[in-house]
């Protein structure tokens, strides 16, 4: 079972308190981390927008009608994103190679240093292949594979059907293999050329 989602009962009976906000700052770090991280790729970024994420959901919890686990975290995740599009419109973000110092830990273990450095190696990969996909496709694929949201609660969180999100969550994926696939086909060919 998913840790994240084990214990049901933190949800239950919020009230807009600072112990309730306490624990859905702890149970949502992690997947917020990530889903930020994965969408603007810098670690600075992601610790200004992270902060910024939780301050809204403080200002609006009190606000919030509780309708179980599913509705609090796509709550908090349609707030995550309204937050990332808004840094998006405001700054003009130029598609540029993250540099590798640059790049945020998304993982909470301790890792040896080369361990660290081929994990951010992967994410810089990662995140230039995802920004290839449509930005539907990429939120859809980081929503589900980072924030480990469930299809409903995508859904909820970008305000479309279930159905529609299955589709951009398939096509995506199939987007990204073939993305990868050609990739390192590429990486493969010029590798035999330098040996030669």
């Amino acid at each position: 079972m998913n840790k994240n989602r084990e214990a049901d009962e933190h949800y239950e009976g919020i009230s807009s308190n600072k112990r309730s906000l306490e624990i859905i700052y702890n149970r949502l770090f992690p997947r917020i981390y990530s889903f930020v991280a994965y969408r603007v790729g810098t670690m600075q970024d992601t610790e200004d927008i992270v902060s910024d994420i939780f301050l809204r959901v403080a200002r609006a919890f009190p606000n919030f009608k509780n309708r179980g686990q599913s509705s609090l975290d796509a709550w908090v995740f349609k707030i995550a994103r309204n937050v990332v599009s808004d840094f998006y419109r405001k700054k003009s973000h130029s598609e540029t190679a993250l540099n590798i110092e640059e790049v945020p830990q998304t993982s909470s273990s301790i890792d040896r240093p080369e361990d660290s450095l081929s994990k951010k190696e992967r994410f810089r990969q990662l995140h230039k292949l995802l920004t290839a996909l449509a930005p539907r496709e990429q939120e859809v694929i980081v929503l589900r594979f980072f924030a480990e949201l469930k299809n409903k609660e995508i859904a909820e969180v970008l305000d479309i059907d279930e159905r529609s999100v299955s589709s951009y969550l398939c096509r995506g994926l199939r987007k990204l293999e073939n993305l990868y696939l050609e990739t390192h086909e590429l990486d493969d060919v010029r590798s035999r050329e330098r040996r030669k």
